[in-house]
């Protein structure tokens, strides 16, 4: 297997309360993953804070992680930077630092133009040795990456050696890109929470660099792509169970019932639960306006969903009584953070 296939999770930056580092949990944090089996660890990405940390506090990350990880699986370092000296900068230090690979996505033009782009890539490659790979995420970036562009950068960039596509819809980029490489072998990971998993499995996608939090079941998901095996409850699902228009499907949670609890953003924080036993859907619209809740079960059965953008920010609360319950109850906080 090379360096950029299988299961490469995006990690979090742990921090104590007064926002230094947590290298203790830090520490732990990367053994939980190589525990767990994963192929390599990503920091330092978009989840790991990076825009938020300064040089030194990413430099101890890294070498935290290399000499926690001991090259057991490989390190992959976010070096995205709007800057092209910065981003050379950072890159050149996770280089120096022996981490394994840079991940960096282009930097937002006024004007876009692919050759300031080649050139970007171009100049962050020079004087590295270890890969680049290439992550394609507009919703971070704002850059539109076409494949006629990400095929001319693997050609005129030889450090990129691995494509992370995160462009919507991903799973025909993925075919598009594998049309475009003809013979050539080129690994292509597949972010966003591997919320199109199986689609881009079924593309040929080589794993997932993400940071869902089950590293575990996309590993099952992977083994059984690879052997083309197909899961029945997975593509039973697809089949049966198409996703609800508008859907941004966000979060889930497994209640005491095996009943799956989704968090959607589409419908303005609709609370999705779906039976396994009967295959039915159960809709609760949410009484206030939220973007994407992340939801939660307590010990005796109830539904909390905290809100991530609301005009009434709060916790909202599913009650336990599931089979009566026709609506949800949000309390507002009261003298919080005044």
């Amino acid at each position: 297997m090379s360096a950029f296939e299988g299961i490469i999770p995006i990690l979090a930056t742990p921090f104590h309360d007064d926002e230094s580092l947590d290298l203790e949990s830090w520490r732990r944090l990367l053994e939980f993953m190589i525990d767990l089996g994963v192929h390599g660890v990503t920091i330092l990405g978009v989840l790991g804070e990076s825009n938020r940390l300064n040089d030194h506090e990413r430099e101890e990350l890294i070498q935290s992680a290399v000499a926690t990880v001991k090259k057991r699986v490989p390190i992959i370092v976010g070096t995205s930077h709007s800057g092209t000296r910065a981003a050379k900068h950072l890159s050149q230090m996770a280089q120096n630092l022996a981490a394994d690979a840079v991940m960096v996505m282009a930097g937002k033009e006024p004007v876009p133009n692919d050759d300031r782009i080649v050139e970007f890539y171009q100049r962050v490659a020079d004087g590295l040795t270890i890969p680049i790979v290439l992550q394609d995420h507009p919703a971070s970036s704002e850059v539109h990456l076409s494949v006629p562009l990400m095929l001319r950068l693997l050609r005129e960039v030889p450090a990129i050696q691995c494509i992370k596509e995160e462009a919507v819809p991903t799973a025909p980029k993925i075919r598009q890109l594998h049309k475009g490489l003809g013979e050539r072998r080129l690994p292509i990971l597949t972010g966003l929470g591997a919320l199109y998993a199986p689609f881009d499995l079924e593309a040929g996608s080589d794993g997932f660099n993400t940071g869902f939090a089950f590293p575990e079941v996309l590993d099952a998901m992977f083994n059984a792509a690879r052997g083309s095996i197909l899961l029945p409850a997975l593509f039973h699902f697809q089949l049966n169970n198409p996703l609800w228009p508008d859907a941004q499907p966000y979060d889930t949670w497994v209640d005491g019932e095996d009943n799956v609890w989704v968090s959607d953003g589409g419908q303005g924080g609709t609370l999705i639960k779906f039976d396994p036993k009967t295959e039915k859907w159960t809709y609760y619209p949410s009484p206030q306006f939220t973007d994407m809740p992340k939801l939660a079960i307590g010990g005796n059965g109830a539904i909390w969903y905290c809100p991530r953008s609301s005009s009434n920010a709060g916790v909202g609360v599913l009650y336990p009584d599931m089979s009566k319950i026709t609506t949800l109850a949000a309390q507002r906080p009261v003298n919080v953070m005044r």
